[in-house]
């Protein structure tokens, strides 16, 4: 393999996005796609990119290729420390798949992490303007702003829908996709820590787990 067939080789395995690694070395997408079109690379373009996906790795999960639960506890820590003062709205979406355990019971480890990886995709085409985090391992949050938290109604009925549309298909058999959800609004008026928004959350989404498993036995 090429030195630059090696490099992406690695941004796949580490699920480093080559916009993440451009944003890093303040360049564009596209000149870092130009770059890694090469065959070779200067030590110096070479030793920095490697630099890049290093230091970028712990923030994506490499699993999914979204935002890691490092990066999540980044993006809480930074969210903490505006509270107190003065904290633009945000809302905060928690995610858990009613189903990973009977997938890998059934299917294998393999299949439930592409029963993981098909969630994913479908939340992070849904809510593409919002930073998605795989915080565990069928547990996913969503930090909503500006656009996507004005519509979350609408987002949420497109979510439902993209859900019924794309079941998980194994080699012979179709599952339905379902996946619990709470979401809770940051109140400055009572809340004090970004916990109180992830405990109503976070008890929103347990809510609708526990209406779902009543609904489909």
């Amino acid at each position: 393999m090429t030195q630059t067939e090696l490099l992406k080789a690695a941004l796949k395995e580490r699920g480093v996005t080559q916009r993440a690694v451009a944003e890093r070395l303040g360049t564009t997408e596209q000149a870092l796609s130009k770059t890694l079109s090469r065959p070779t690379l200067t030590t110096t373009k070479l030793a920095a990119i490697i630099d890049a996906v290093n230091a970028l790795a712990p923030y994506r999960d490499p699993l999914t290729g979204v935002k890691s639960r490092v990066a999540y506890t980044s993006a809480v820590a930074e969210l903490e420390r505006q509270i107190p003062d003065h904290c633009e709205p945000f809302g905060l979406v928690v995610f858990d798949s009613n189903d990973l355990k009977h997938v890998n019971d059934l299917y294998g480890h393999e299949a439930g992490n592409a029963y993981i990886r098909h969630i994913c995709r479908i939340i992070c085409e849904v809510f593409k303007h919002s930073p998605v985090y795989r915080v565990g391992g069928d547990e996913f949050t969503v930090l909503l702003r500006n656009k996507d938290l004005q519509n979350h109604d609408a987002l949420f009925r497109s979510l439902d829908g993209a859900f019924a549309a794309a079941p998980f298909r194994t080699a012979d058999h179709e599952l339905p996709i379902l996946v619990a959800r709470g979401l809770a609004i940051f109140d400055p008026r009572t809340d004090r820590a970004f916990n109180d928004v992830f405990d109503r959350a976070d008890k929103r989404m347990y809510d609708h787990k526990h209406l779902m498993k009543a609904e489909n036995q």
